[in-house]
């Protein structure tokens, strides 16, 4: 449990960010629609369409950073396309992953459809996450490696990320889901506590275990509704 320190300095960044973010992200957003307006090349209007979406992801991220301090509830489910949302996280990411000489990997051959009732925001933040928490702990030395693998399983989503960095130090396993506890240089300690506190807003869970020859997997039990529309 996050306590009553934490929840308060959680509080003031969370506050601080919003004043921070907000306005800049506001004339990001507004120029690339002007841009947008005025370009006559496609491939131009692609890039500045997922520069749009992803000023408005960032809109969502800040709240959720009240949602963390505040206990807000979790927004409603989503009837989305699961592969494509997947497909679109790594996209953004690939050029990291690419950037630091890292392998990746996808298993989806256990998903049974393709279309999923549930929180995509929260979706979002656990699949982002736990990935740029993977890139970070393989570093970039040429032969990092990360799996994703999804499947379904008694109506949940579980999601493993495994990666062969370092691995999590026995000493530091019960603190790497405390909000500000961080092991990295850069890092602000905010990723792990922040999948495990949206998870827990839906009953979903995550756990971690250490790979014997190097690594570590994350398992995320991700809650998903009976779809409400046909099964695709």
């Amino acid at each position: 449990m996050i306590n009553k320190k934490k929840s308060v300095e959680l509080d003031i960044l969370a506050r601080g960010l919003a004043h921070e973010l907000r306005n800049p992200l506001a004339s990001i957003k507004t120029l690339a629609q002007v841009a947008l307006k005025r370009s006559d090349s496609k491939d131009t209007e692609i890039y500045l369409y997922k520069i749009i979406s992803e000023v408005e992801r960032m809109n969502n991220l800040i709240e959720m950073f009240f949602s963390l301090s505040h206990g807000i509830e979790a927004s409603t489910s989503t009837h989305i396309n699961i592969s494509e949302t997947i497909e679109k996280i790594c996209y953004l990411l690939a050029p990291l992953m690419e950037e630091g000489g890292i392998i990746f990997k996808i298993d989806k051959t256990g998903l049974k459809k393709d279309f999923f009732d549930l929180n995509v925001d929260i979706f979002y933040t656990v699949v982002v996450n736990l990935l740029t928490n993977a890139m970070e702990a393989v570093g970039r030395n040429n032969n990092g490696y990360i799996e994703f693998v999804i499947y379904e399983q008694n109506n949940k989503l579980i999601m493993e990320v495994t990666d062969n960095g370092p691995g999590i130090p026995k000493e530091l396993e019960e603190k790497i889901y405390q909000p500000f506890f961080t092991t990295k240089s850069t890092g602000k300690g905010l990723g792990l506590s922040l999948v495990k506190a949206r998870l827990e807003q839906i009953g979903g869970h995550i756990t971690h275990i250490n790979i014997p020859e190097g690594g570590c997997r994350f398992v995320v039990s991700f809650p998903i509704e009976k779809n409400k529309n046909n099964n695709k």
